[in-house]
């Protein structure tokens, strides 16, 4: 959705430029997978231990 601009018909707020920013940072997919991977999977991650517990 982000990609292909049709995240804004449904956002609810008027950020333009946010979204902007957001749909440009999405770009690079393997750059998204990384940081998710890193924030979420990594076991030394707070977020990590914080969902695991």
């Amino acid at each position: 959705m982000i990609s292909q601009n049709q995240l804004e018909l449904s956002w609810p707020l008027k950020q333009d430029e946010l979204l902007t920013q957001l749909a440009a940072s999405s770009q690079d997919l393997a750059l998204v997978i990384k940081d998710f991977e890193q924030l979420f999977l990594d076991p030394t991650s707070a977020i990590a231990n914080g969902i695991s517990q």
